[in-house]
């Protein structure tokens, strides 16, 4: 099975842009990127599909997605994100993305995990409550600190055939939407 995938720019855009809305105010950085994290992982469970379809790495301050950074620093280069000047570490949202393609389940999925984990500290692993048992097996059997969508399926239990499922929406989803033609819809911004 694939250890690389390519992030759903779009959904992960919005996504972080409805976080930030929910926090109506700057949100620090490793805070909003666990977030993340969950929100997949629940997705993952509920949907049989990774919101941000990015990949994880396992550090000893959490679960830290690979692409979503690069992304993030697109959106501050399009205004969308600002980082704080006066608070290092927080970020805040500028302008919403012009593009509105999360479901109402992703919505509602983005909301519940926000509402559980906007208090937590970040620095805290043990407030953050991950599967440590199922990371620890991972990164033996693995030998490396990347965690898949794939990989948190298996983590979760799920069939052969629903992660032959989640492969297949994925290469469907590729052959769909040319990558720059997503990119754009969603970089581009509109005024909060």
């Amino acid at each position: 099975m694939p250890n690389s995938s390519t992030i759903n720019r779009v959904k992960t855009t919005e996504a972080i842009a409805y976080i930030l809305q929910l926090h109506q105010a700057p949100m620090i950085l490793s805070r909003l990127l666990k977030i993340l994290y969950f929100i997949d992982r629940l997705n993952l469970a509920l949907n049989n599909s990774s919101l941000t379809n990015d990949n994880y790495y396992c550090q000893k301050s959490g679960l830290i997605p690979q692409q979503t950074p690069d992304l993030m620093l697109q959106l501050q280069l399009s205004e969308i994100l600002q980082v704080d000047e006066l608070q290092l570490g927080y970020i805040s949202l500028r302008q919403l993305p012009t593009s509105t393609t999360l479901s109402p389940s992703e919505i509602e999925i983005i909301t519940d995990v926000y509402q559980q984990k906007k208090d937590l500290n970040p620095l805290n692993i043990r407030e953050w409550k991950y599967d440590l048992w199922f990371i620890s097996n991972h990164l033996r059997h693995k030998g490396g600190n990347l965690l898949t969508p794939v990989d948190m399926m298996l983590g979760l239990g799920k069939t052969k055939a629903e992660i032959m499922a989640y492969l297949n929406s994925q290469t469907t989803k590729a052959s769909k939407f040319p990558s720059s033609a997503a990119d754009q819809i969603a970089l581009t911004p509109n005024k909060v």
